[in-house]
């Protein structure tokens, strides 16, 4: 500092009148829309991928719509809430898919004939329990499937 005004470290001008923060704050503003702007298109992207959308169809109506808005928009929501975290962390995380054949799932109620309502939801639990035994309850989508409509 006896030889030379600016430091060569940090570059500190003795006597200068401008604060050492001019520009700080813009240029992290800009490098947070940046990263911002990346990671809205990598999770557009991500979803966007027909493996993952295929697994939309197990998620819940409120949450199908909140992900659809989303891939229509390219936009994440105003706020971003746990819900909205939720459905897409519901939705990369991925299902088991469970698909039975729906005259197999109707014959297996109608081989209970006349019953009392606890009954047969009872033997519907169990067959659903039975398709989905030893996965994640979590992480399981059950479908039927009819043969009839299926080409």
């Amino acid at each position: 500092m006896k030889t030379k005004h600016i430091c060569p470290k940090c570059q500190f001008t003795l006597g200068g009148n401008e604060p050492l923060v001019k520009g700080a704050v813009e240029s992290i503003e800009d490098e947070i829309d940046t990263l911002l702007s990346e990671w809205t298109t990598t999770l557009h992207n991500t979803i966007q991928d027909p493996l993952v959308l295929g697994q939309k169809q197990y998620l819940k109506a409120d949450q199908q719509k909140a992900i659809d808005d989303f891939v229509g928009s390219n936009v994440l929501p105003e706020r971003i809430d746990t819900f909205f975290i939720t459905a897409v962390k519901a939705l990369l995380e991925g299902f088991d898919a469970v698909t039975m054949d729906g005259t197999v799932f109707v014959d297996k109620l109608i081989t209970l004939g006349a019953c009392e309502p606890d009954t047969l939801k009872s033997k519907f639990n169990e067959i659903v329990d039975g398709l989905s035994k030893g996965k994640d309850k979590q992480n399981t989508g059950l479908s039927l499937r009819d043969r009839r409509f299926m080409s």
